[in-house]
């Protein structure tokens, strides 16, 4: 209870602190007033809460463990893309106004002859405009992650800086002793968890390398790494199952050559933590082609895709592909712990050789008493076992006649197998509040 309390007033002041960045300084520019004409008035509050839009945007992922703790990562990206697209409309809505109030400021968009603070305007706008045509090349650019990674950062920090300048160089807002206080105190504010994202974590990592001291083939194109930590500083790296952690390779300033991966190893197995990396990108590639005794740096751990300590009558684990690694973690940690519960495991693969952990699976069934479902999406002469996908009739088996509003259930994979299994679990009479998702689309 303690626990669930502390996120929930966690979630609640990370919600509060982002509604008052949005509408602070909207608030204290309608009570410093004096600017007329109706117009130039919605303009402003327009360009306003793009502004802050934009700051929350480059906020929200930057890696503070608080807010992926209460979020989780889908929420976080989530509220990232909404937010960056709401940011993008409320800018070009703001052009509309101003230029409503007078036509004739139409010539500040050409940048050959504008002055600094319009230039600053036009040039952050078309960065935002960049920064979504990236996004809708994101699915080609998938197996190109660095170079979607690099254009989005770079973009990303243009249009806060020019944004910031825009505002300074405009000059009206800032005379306001209020307004000069709330801008300098998000500027500082914005710096800070910039600065703990791309400098003070780099150099804690720095500080705390992990060295490779084991590689296992999982599948033909799957490999787990066993890492431990090394060093004067050295120390284990603790976690909570279901949680993940940026990998780097060769430097952990190499902010832009990293690669978000669940660790697979129970949460209570020492000072050792164990990744599995599916290869499907030139990171991932090179991660799988590392050698016992490399140097691997993390950054972490970070997710909210835990278990709960509240006391259900077992847990209903569904993983697509990849996405079992974070479950392979629960599972061990509730093998270690002894825990006497009935659970489910559904895995849903392509293929009978994509199958990974199977001598961990095995192994777990002996700790535990846990029902394995095995679906193969591709059909196989000699598979006599449930194919297809993952739909409500295979789930209603699962679940059986127990009481479903006491069964916990978490579900990996690929976003429309997630999307379609959680829609489900829930027409099943799981509580939605007991479904606890992650996607694995991250890049």
């Amino acid at each position: 209870m303690g626990g669930r309390l502390w996120v929930f007033c966690l979630r609640l002041w990370w919600l509060g602190a982002f509604a008052a960045l949005l509408l602070v300084p909207l608030a204290l520019s309608v009570t410093a007033g004096g600017r007329g004409d109706l117009p130039i008035e919605i303009s402003l509050a327009l360009g306003l809460l793009a502004f802050s839009m934009v700051i929350a945007a480059a906020v929200l992922p930057s890696r503070v463990r608080s807010i992926s703790r209460v979020l989780g990562v889908e929420a976080i990206l989530g509220w990232h893309r909404w937010l960056g697209l709401a940011a993008i409309l409320l800018t070009l809505a703001h052009v509309v106004f101003v230029l409503v109030h007078r036509p004739a400021d139409i010539r500040l968009l050409d940048l050959r002859s504008d002055p600094p603070r319009a230039k600053a305007a036009t040039l952050a706008t078309l960065c935002l405009l960049a920064l979504y045509g990236l996004m809708l090349l994101r699915a080609r650019l998938r197996r190109r992650y660095e170079i979607f990674r690099f254009l989005h950062a770079v973009l990303g920090i243009a249009v806060l800086v020019l944004a910031g300048l825009h505002v300074y160089w405009l000059n009206h807002l800032i005379r306001d002793l209020a307004m000069r206080i709330c801008f300098v105190s998000i500027a500082v504010l914005t710096l800070l968890v910039l600065a703990r994202r791309w400098v003070v974590s780099p150099l804690l990592a720095y500080r705390r390398p992990f060295k490779v001291v084991e590689v296992r083939r999982e599948a033909p194109d799957a490999v787990t790494l066993a890492l431990k930590p090394v060093g004067p500083h050295a120390r284990p790296f603790t976690f909570r199952a279901g949680q993940y952690a940026w990998l780097r390779l060769g430097s952990p300033f190499a902010v832009l050559k990293e690669r978000p991966f669940s660790m697979s190893s129970g949460s209570h197995e020492g000072d050792q933590v164990e990744f599995t990396v599916r290869e499907v990108g030139r990171m991932t590639r090179r991660l799988a082609a590392v050698r016992p005794g490399q140097r691997v740096y993390l950054d972490g751990p970070h997710g909210a895709l835990t278990m709960p300590r509240r006391r259900s009558e077992g847990v209903v684990f569904v993983a697509g592909g990849i996405g079992i690694t974070p479950i392979m973690s629960m599972l061990r940690t509730l093998a270690d712990a002894g825990d006497p519960r009935h659970h489910r495991l559904v895995v849903g693969v392509r293929r009978v050789e994509d199958v990974l952990f199977t001598e961990q699976i095995s192994d777990l069934r002996a700790r535990l008493r846990m029902t394995v479902v095995l679906v193969l999406s591709q059909p196989h002469p000699q598979w006599r076992g449930p194919h297809g996908r993952i739909d409500a009739d295979l789930l209603a088996d699962v679940l059986g006649r127990r009481r479903r509003d006491r069964v916990d259930a978490y579900v990996c994979g690929p976003p429309p197998m997630v999307t379609s299994v959680v829609a489900h679990l829930v027409a099943l009479g799981v509580p939605a509040s007991r479904v606890h998702s992650e996607q694995f689309d991250l890049g």
